[in-house]
């Protein structure tokens, strides 16, 4: 997993989203009363102000504060509720945006020591075995990654096979080993804590090496064995490691480098991973929205229809509790806008007005490929792709490509003056300025330029392509 400790990317930009208070306490006293949370903290050096507690979700730092306390320069502080906090990672975030991390579960009677100049390298944790192992781990891993990581580059500049190059491969495999042995020893000693438990979790597996008849490596066979294994150690559905690093980065790493690029495998990816939140309708409702921000803007051909699938088959009333019926509705009506116009659904006929008056159809083009080309003269964008549509349009037209390129503009003058400055003479220039095409409910248009690839049983194979990728298309098709 990424770094597991609290090296988080887009944590700063999180704490400086937030707005409000929290409700007026005491100083250094988050409630008084009989307390089953009692966390004292004392951070040698600080000069004094208010701090703020946040709990982890998913990857990022919660935008929404768990606590705050007004504190007096040299003063400790110290959290006590009546009742614990929720379980998972948090973070004590001083008025400089520093923080130091710590982990609550069901001991919240504790003491953290340490002081402004180091304050991860100076703790000391007093009554509290999580952290006391969460630590110890962060002080191993701010030693083993960096030379790891330098032995991993040294490894790779060298000739792979080379002398070298096992030399060095030889002395990174050691450096694992001992990771493992590392973490190995969480599990024999405490094996019940919450700690051990969130660390191996977020652990991925081996690769286990897979070989062809011929004796190559089976990279396919590799990849999908590495897949299945990949939550071995990971309860999805378990709500406490939503709260720490945990789900966030195994689902995102899961979502980003193994869903297959090929739409039914990815489905079948997507439903196996929501499945396993069973049980947790927190789980559920992270891990679902994040296989639509997923696919919203998908990284393959045929992805939307993946988001269209997660639509139509999870945002509904019954599961997708946390919407608005508002919010469900926008979001169906989205879903209905994209799937007439899906990659494998057959395209629909546009008729349109032509440079020269006369009326056009789609469909009377007869080449084996047709880019449906919808643009906007005042869009930046389209200025920036166009000349790279011509050019690829001139290189493949004498082999089977054509443009039907449908200007979105009311005002003619412009849209003939774009296609002059642009060279967009040899195309099927079109014009709609009343719709009487009713394009825009024929194909779906989020952004302009927008690019279909019909083939030439008029099927949709593509869609939402740079003008830079199409020849990657055509290379298949012609």
């Amino acid at each position: 997993m990424k770094k597991d400790v609290f090296l988080f990317v887009f944590a700063l930009f999180f704490l400086l989203s937030c707005s409000g208070d929290s409700e007026k306490v005491p100083p250094n006293v988050a409630q008084a009363g009989d307390s089953t949370a009692n966390i004292e903290i004392v951070i040698d050096g600080f000069a004094g102000g208010k701090v703020m507690l946040y709990r982890q979700y998913g990857q990022y730092m919660a935008n929404d504060k768990m606590d705050s306390l007004e504190v007096a320069a040299g003063s400790s502080m110290t959290f006590r509720k009546d009742r614990p906090y929720p379980s998972g990672m948090y973070y004590l975030v001083m008025p400089d945006r520093s923080f130091i991390a710590f982990i609550l579960e069901k001991d919240q009677n504790m003491k953290l020591r340490t002081s402004i100049s180091d304050l991860t390298g100076n703790m000391v944790i007093s009554d509290c075995i999580d952290n006391e192992l969460y630590y110890k781990d962060v002080a191993f891993e701010t030693v083993y990654r960096p030379r790891a990581e330098a032995l991993l580059e040294a490894r790779n500049l060298l000739p792979g096979g080379s002398t070298e190059w096992n030399v060095k491969n030889d002395e990174y495999n050691q450096f694992v080993a001992e990771r493992k042995a590392h973490i190995a020893w969480f599990s024999e000693n405490h094996p019940k804590s919450f700690f051990t438990q969130f660390k191996i979790a977020g652990q991925n597996p081996d690769v286990v090496q897979k070989f062809k008849a011929d004796g190559s490596i089976d990279t396919l066979a590799q990849v999908s064995q590495y897949r299945r294994d990949f939550f071995n150690n990971t309860k999805i559905n378990d709500e406490r490691l939503l709260y720490t690093p945990v789900t966030g980065n195994k689902v995102r790493k899961y979502l980003d480098e193994l869903i297959p690029f090929d739409t039914d495998s990815a489905i079948a990816c997507i439903n196996d991973l929501i499945a396993r939140t069973s049980g947790s309708r927190e789980c559920f409702k992270y891990v679902l929205n994040q296989c639509a921000l997923k696919f919203k803007e998908p990284t393959f051909i045929g992805g939307d229809s993946v988001f269209v699938y997660i639509i139509d088959n999870y945002f509904t009333a019954q599961k997708a509790w946390w919407e608005t019926p508002e919010s469900l509705e926008r979001i169906q009506k989205l879903a209905a806008e994209m799937r007439p116009s899906l990659v494998g659904k057959t395209a629909q006929d546009l008729r349109c007005r032509s440079v020269t008056g006369a009326s056009e159809s789609l469909f009377d083009l007869k080449s084996r490929i047709i880019a449906l080309y919808i643009y906007s003269v005042e869009c930046d964008h389209c200025r920036e792709r166009t000349p790279s549509l011509v050019k690829v349009f001139s290189e493949w037209k004498s082999r089977g490509l054509d443009v039907f390129a449908l200007c979105i503009e009311k005002d003619e003058s412009k849209w003939k003056g774009f296609v002059k400055q642009y060279g967009m003479g040899g195309m099927h220039n079109v014009f709609d300025p009343a719709y009487e095409s009713q394009y825009y409910r024929k194909y779906h248009i989020d952004n302009t330029p927008e690019l279909y690839i019909i083939d030439a049983s008029r099927k949709i194979i593509a869609r939402d392509l740079h003008p830079g990728d199409l020849p990657k298309i055509l290379v298949k098709y012609l």
